[in-house]
């Protein structure tokens, strides 16, 4: 399932390789600027409609996903207290 999800259409009955493709695109897409790779590519249409999700659900996950980014960075680098000598 990972070898093809940069070619879901491949076996597009496999849906763990769909979501490895979709996970894989979400992640390079949130690395923004910051991303050294080539240009995002898009997620392939045949695949997605195989998860039979709207295709708002992209936005959704990519700010859930921010958020839980938020709430571990905060663990780790709360504003509110000085740096430990």
């Amino acid at each position: 399932m990972v070898a093809d999800h940069h070619h879901p259409s491949n076996r597009p009955e496999a849906r763990e390789t769909v979501l490895i493709h979709v996970a894989s695109i979400l992640a390079d897409a949130l690395a923004g600027p910051l991303h050294s790779g080539p240009q995002v590519p898009p997620v392939n249409e045949a695949a997605w409609r195989s998860l039979g999700l709207p295709e708002t659900m992209l936005a959704e996950v990519a700010a859930a996903g921010d958020d839980r980014i938020d709430d571990i960075e905060s663990v780790f680098f709360d504003s509110g207290r000085p740096p430990a000598q």
